[in-house]
């Protein structure tokens, strides 16, 4: 399909206006400028799904910049884009990273200090992030400090780092230590 035609088709799947579509071919372009996308086409397609699966919920959408970081996500751990922008998503709407970029680089930065997968590492989030929460420390900052525990070798695992904050939150918050 020739570009134009598929603009058209995507602003209708998505139900974008040509400011929306002006802004997605420019994330677009960006990836392809970067080196990590290979055609325009995909490029906008992931610039796409984003700005529909994450306009509503992050005020402070940077539609390029997340573009390229969820491109290099997708690609440092061999999954599919809309993977990456699914765990983005998850990660920002529980509060875990005030915004997609930033939600992005967790990923990449944990995957990068750890070693672990990309399944590994959304079950860690998934397990300890209500912890961090609760304890009042933000998303990025407290996956980055259990990252760092590992790296110094306080605790061999990102999910031992982890259980630590578990500990503490039950302990301080609810009066009790965890089982």
């Amino acid at each position: 399909l020739p570009t134009g035609r598929e603009d058209a088709l995507r602003a209708l799947r998505f139900n974008f206006d040509e400011q929306d579509m002006a802004s997605i071919g420019q994330a677009g372009g960006a990836a392809i400028s970067s080196g990590l996308a290979t055609g325009l086409s995909d490029a906008k397609n992931v610039a796409a799904t984003l700005k529909k699966e994450l306009g509503g919920v992050d005020d402070e959408l940077d539609l390029t910049q997340s573009t390229k970081e969820a491109l290099a996500l997708a690609q440092a751990f061999n999954i599919d884009d809309n993977e990456a922008i699914r765990a983005a998503g998850g990660i920002v709407k529980r509060d875990l990273a005030g915004n997609t970029s930033e939600a992005l680089q967790l990923l990449l930065e944990l995957g990068q200090k750890t070693g672990l997968g990309f399944e590994e590492m959304l079950e860690i989030i998934n397990e300890f992030g209500g912890d961090l929460n609760a304890l009042g420390i933000e998303g990025v900052q407290g996956f980055s400090m259990m990252a760092d525990l590992v790296e110094r070798r306080v605790t061999p695992q990102l999910d031992q780092a982890g259980e630590l904050f578990q500990e503490l939150n039950e302990t301080i918050i609810t009066g009790g230590a965890a089982e």
